[in-house]
């Protein structure tokens, strides 16, 4: 562990040159880092194409993307009380999200 500050160590990383820094990592700690990078990528490439298939739903369903955008925003009850989107984190949450939209389509919303 470095006996310096962390922010003394922040700015001495963040002030290196893109090749210094790449010259400091090994080659198994850059690939962990590019690694990282990608998975977070992939997550939220995941989570945009989620909201993307809710809202178009929503839109679809509600009537235009304003009364959609509104309705993402705001806590349902039938999905105790949590607003649609906090649940598109997950592949899970955003099913829950759609099949709530189909019930609204149908008419039977609770």
């Amino acid at each position: 562990m470095l006996d310096v500050p962390w922010g003394t160590y922040l700015w001495y990383v963040l002030s290196m040159t893109r090749q210094t820094l790449f010259d400091a990592i090994s080659d198994r700690n850059f690939g962990r880092f590019l690694s990282i990078l990608d998975a977070g990528a992939k997550r939220s490439t995941a989570r945009a194409a989620r909201h993307t298939t809710v809202q178009k739903m929503a839109a679809e369903v509600l009537g235009g993307n304003e009364e959609a955008n509104n309705w993402i925003q705001e806590p349902a009850i039938a999905l105790n009380q949590q607003r649609p989107v906090d649940l598109l984190n997950s592949d899970e949450g955003a099913k829950l999200v759609l099949e709530l939209l189909e019930v609204i389509e149908h008419g039977v919303y609770t």
